[in-house]
């Protein structure tokens, strides 16, 4: 199955630019050059270290997540009145923030939930429950409150919110 767009060589050609510009700071350093060998397959596999260390650390075949994360929630896309839009909430201050935005304060003493691990583990119910929720705003107010609480959360600067473009 393709992805539409070259992934692998993209990925590749970027690990090829880094590799050059470390060469060259070697050279400048030592005066000697070196050999740079850049494999797709490695580049792939790099790319894709959850999956791939989910795999050889199981041995069980990753699933397919869409825009989910494989060990944490609520980071992914999610439903909106109007659209999608991206949110990553994936330490237990980013949460407690989440919960106060949508007014849902039992969610972050909800036994499901009150972990990263374990958000992660019932992360297909916590995105009904939080899209059930978000239905009942357009993509923008969320944006906007999702950010104010960002703020209000000084020491965690990790609560980000992306839109589709």
């Amino acid at each position: 199955m393709r992805c539409g767009v070259p992934l692998a060589d993209f990925a590749t050609g970027l690990y090829a630019a880094f590799s050059v510009t470390s060469a060259l700071r070697g050279v400048a350093q030592t005066g000697k050059g070196t050999h740079i060998d850049v494999p797709m397959l490695g580049t792939t596999l790099a790319i894709a270290a959850l999956q791939t260390s989910e795999y050889f650390g199981t041995s069980r075949d990753p699933q397919k997540l869409g825009s989910a994360h494989l060990r944490n929630a609520p980071y992914q896309a999610f439903k909106a009145r109007d659209t999608y839009f991206g949110m990553a909430a994936g330490n237990n201050a980013l949460w407690k923030s989440v919960c106060k935005v949508v007014e849902r304060p039992e969610l972050e003493q909800d036994a499901r939930y009150t972990s990263s691990t374990l958000r992660a583990q019932h992360q297909v119910e916590l995105r009904y429950t939080l899209e059930a929720i978000f239905a009942q705003s357009r993509r923008r107010a969320l944006d906007r409150a999702l950010l104010r609480s960002r703020r209000a959360v000084r020491a965690d600067q990790h609560l980000f919110v992306i839109r589709k473009c």
